[in-house]
This record gives C-alpha cells, structure tokens and sequence, in this order.
C-alpha cells in the first residue's frame, strides 16, 4: 500500500516529466519554426533593377560569372571569386591575374562564349549595360543577367553588386579602406607636390590624348587625391584628343603618360620636338609612364587602389 509521501512523491516526478516533455517538444518546434524561416529566406526572391530592366534572383547567388575585366575588380573586391569572366586576349590584367587564378576565361570583352559561359552552369552573370545589350535575352535564357550601368561611380556600383551578393558589409569595409588610403596619400602630396599641376597624356597611333576629370585617371587624380589639373586638363569630359603644340601652353608640371604599343614609332618622333623637350615636366624629370590598366582598362575598385598606389610612389618618392 502506497504511503502519502510516496504518493506525492510519484505525482510530483510525472508533473516533471511531463513538463521536461512538454519543453522539448516546444524546443523542437521552436527550432524547426527557426530552420523553416532560414530556409524561406534562403530561397528568397528578390527584383534587382538595372540598365537592362528587372531581374529576379532567388537567394544569394554562388556561382558568378562576369562579361568585363572592371566587374571580375569588383566582385573579387568584395571576397567573390566568380567561375568565369572575360579577359583580354593575354589574359587578365596584371594586377588581378593573383587574384583570378581560379576564374575560368569564358571569352573576350566584347565577345563573351556563351557555351563555355552554359558550361559554367552559373546562377548569376553580370554584364555592361551598353556593351552586353545586344546578347542580353541570350545571357537571360542561360541564368539571371544583370547588366550595371557604366556611367556610375565604382562606388555606387560595388554597392549594388554588394546588394545582389549579400556583401554590403563588405562593400562597406572596401570603401572605407580606400577613402582612408586616398586621404592619406592626399595628405602627403599637399606636402611633396602642393599646387604643382599635373597631367595625364596618352599617345595613341593617330592622336595625343589628355584625360579629363570625370572617369578612370583624371577622377583618380583631381578627385580622389585632389591634385591640381593643368589647363589642357577637360574637367567636364572623360578625355580630349590635342595637338602637341597645345602642350607648352598649358605645361604641366608632371604628366602621367601611357603609350599604346602600336605608337612607340610615333612617341620616338614627340620626344625629338623641342616644344616637348622644353616642357617643365621633361626638364624636370617628372613624366611618369604608366601601364594601360589599372589606368584606362576600367574604373573599378581595386584598380583605383592600384592607381593610388602608383600615383604615391612616384610623387612621394
């Protein structure tokens, strides 16, 4: 015969189990409310506009491919390795080939394989708009395409691919870095060059050209590290073609200078003017030639950080 305390004591333990019981099952549901809802945002759909029009992507894109040199600087950027992207005929540009050795070149610029790119099976291809309109519904039946609009910073570009990666934080980090680099070398050259004036120049096979202020060397330049445009600097445009006469005029104290490969003969032949040799830059051994990329091949975020760099070294040397 049960005693009173054993009868209280057996009440009081299945009360308890029951209780344990009862919490684990709501622990269990809890935790499979939270994996459904994880899951469901996972698998999220979102709309995306851009040159192109709308496109929708469900969840975070993995495998990438990108159609331009200046879209593999800004998803590797922001720590995304796509599975394929463009490249010039040598390959990719000397200051991404490190980073890009894993990405698989699906074709050029301008003519992306778009088998090679089907192979790839990808979940997201980011293009130009302007340069990929014409292959935009091709690239579309093979995975969600997203063509970027060139004409906008690189800043507010690495944003909105941040956005379709789920890297904001990255994006976040990258421009923080790169503002805090451009100040302090802007610091420095307050000091070292002051009020000099600079130039970029190119030489091309059938033109001189001067870059302006408003994309790739001159926004680097007069922008980002607040150095002092010559005359013959256009400001309000991307670049000007000008005759070497125009030089002597506006006479830059240092000139960044590129020179395409097929116009060596033609820069041989500048330097033998005398207007040219007379120039302060010449005299003063402050003409500084540069490469094709980091310069004119894009205006994309490591790039720019490329070109700051260079622009320490030789100005703070």
């Amino acid at each position: 015969m049960l005693t009173y305390k054993k009868s209280i004591s057996i009440i009081v333990g299945s009360l308890l189990l029951f209780f344990l019981a009862a919490c684990g099952n709501g622990s269990n549901e809890e935790k499979q409310t939270q994996e459904n809802s994880e899951s469901e945002e996972s698998t999220q759909v979102e709309t995306f506009e851009h040159a192109a029009g709308e496109t929708e992507i469900e969840g975070v894109p993995e495998k990438v491919v990108v159609l331009a040199e200046p879209l593999l600087d800004h998803t590797l950027a922001l720590g995304v390795t796509p599975v394929g992207s463009a490249a010039h005929q040598d390959g990719f540009v000397s200051y991404l080939e490190d980073k890009a050795e894993d990405v698989e070149v699906i074709g050029g610029t301008n003519e992306p394989n778009l088998e090679s790119i089907t192979e790839l099976s990808p979940d997201l291809i980011l293009g130009f708009g302007g340069q990929h309109d014409e292959a935009y519904d091709q690239l579309q039946a093979i995975a969600p395409t997203v063509l970027v609009d060139p004409s906008q910073t690189f800043q507010e570009n690495l944003k909105f691919i941040s956005s379709i990666l789920d890297k904001e934080e990255a994006a976040d980090e990258f421009l923080a870095e790169y503002n805090e680099k451009a100040d302090q070398v802007e610091a420095s050259l307050e000091e070292s060059v002051g009020d000099e004036t600079v130039a970029f120049i190119r030489i091309r096979e059938k033109e001189v050209r001067v870059y302006g202020g408003t994309r790739n060397a001159g926004s680097i330049l007069y922008d980002d590290l607040g150095l002092t445009p010559a005359e013959i600097v256009p400001l309000d445009k991307w670049a000007e073609a000008v005759s070497i006469e125009a030089l002597p005029e506006a006479d830059p104290d240092h000139i960044f200078l590129l020179v395409d490969e097929n116009a060596e003969d033609k820069y041989e032949e500048i330097q033998q003017y005398s207007i040219f040799q007379e120039l302060t830059a010449v005299q003063e051994d402050q003409v500084y030639s540069v490469g094709f990329s980091p310069w004119v091949s894009g205006y994309a975020p490591l790039g720019n950080m490329e070109a700051i760099e260079i622009v320490d070294e030789h100005l703070n040397d």
